[in-house]
């Protein structure tokens, strides 16, 4: 088991793990927690992505990652305080193979969005690969800034005609950001 956080000796704040260009990698039994940017950072937050390092509502791209496993991670306190988006696991669009999500806990995601960023706990989909998310928690709480409207996601599945499987995940979501809308 690891832990990644922003206290000392990790000192990480914006990105827990991140991988790229994998095929068949395994991130299990990591807790990934402390990851906040605050004023002036311009960049968006993540516990653990596969592939991707900024994303939007209405665009995300990275570096495809295939049959990968994301199992029995503790993901908490992913927080952009800034303007940008904040993802507790994030995966990017794969032309083929499977990626499974399962048995994660996924909490204290939160993002002071504008127009096109949001904050979102697992988000999926996309290419051609499917997904697999399956017996996980989320759960999204907090407030944001009253001033901005943007969306927050428990679960987002993303693309234009994605293959995901979703079964067996508990979905929780009373974010507060004024006239934005949660999911």
């Amino acid at each position: 088991e690891y832990r990644i956080d922003s206290d000392a000796p990790d000192q990480v704040s914006r990105i827990g793990i991140l991988v790229g260009f994998e095929y068949g990698i395994r991130i299990a039994e990591n807790r990934v927690s402390g990851m906040l940017q605050e004023f002036p950072s311009s960049y968006d937050v993540f516990g653990i992505t596969l592939g991707l390092d900024a994303i939007t509502t209405s665009s995300y791209s990275g570096n495809e990652v295939t049959d990968a496993a994301v199992t029995r991670n503790l993901v908490g306190t992913v927080q952009q305080a800034n303007t940008r988006s904040a993802c507790g696991i994030c995966v990017a669009p794969a032309e083929s193979g499977t990626n499974l999500i399962a048995n994660n806990a996924v909490s204290g995601v939160l993002a002071n969005g504008e127009a096109g960023d949001f904050s979102v706990g697992i988000l999926v989909g996309g290419g051609g690969g499917a997904s697999q998310v399956y017996y996980n928690s989320v759960s999204m709480s907090g407030s944001l800034s009253p001033a901005r409207n943007e969306k927050s996601y428990a679960l987002a599945v993303g693309g234009s005609d994605p293959v995901a499987d979703v079964r067996n995940t508990v979905l929780y979501n009373t974010q507060s950001n004024g006239s934005g809308h949660q999911y």
